[in-house]
């Protein structure tokens, strides 16, 4: 059971990471610095991605 909930949040937070920055890459085509718009967008996602996985677990 433990092995499933690890492995689930790892999910989370790789897709959170790669939204993130994603759009933190994009931020940095056009609005500031790319190094610095990708690191912050990378964290961005994966905090976000645990808040996703928080919401996602306390609903069942």
């Amino acid at each position: 059971m433990a092995d499933k909930n690890i492995h689930e949040t790892i999910e989370c937070m790789a897709k959170g990471i790669l939204i993130g920055g994603s759009l933190g890459a994009v931020a940095g085509w056009f609005f500031m610095d790319f190094g610095r718009a990708l690191g912050l967008g990378m964290l961005c996602g994966c905090l976000a991605g645990l808040s996703f996985k928080g919401m996602r677990d306390r609903k069942r």
